[in-house]
């Protein structure tokens, strides 16, 4: 199992899923649909983090 930090949330994922960035954001987009843009950030011996990217707002 592996920890992954979000936004001061913790989740606990198995480490199947959370050895490829993909498969990891496929199973948490439909809980965060805001991470479709996400940066996966990994340090050994450190939970799993996960930033969401900044986007614009009504620029057309």
């Amino acid at each position: 199992m592996s920890l992954i930090e979000y936004e001061g949330r913790q989740i606990e994922l198995p480490n199947d899923i959370t050895s490829n960035d993909e498969k990891l954001l496929e199973v948490l987009l439909p809980y965060f649909p805001e991470l479709s843009e996400a940066t996966i950030e990994r340090k050994a011996g450190q939970p799993i983090k996960i930033i969401k990217q900044a986007k614009t707002k009504g620029v057309e």
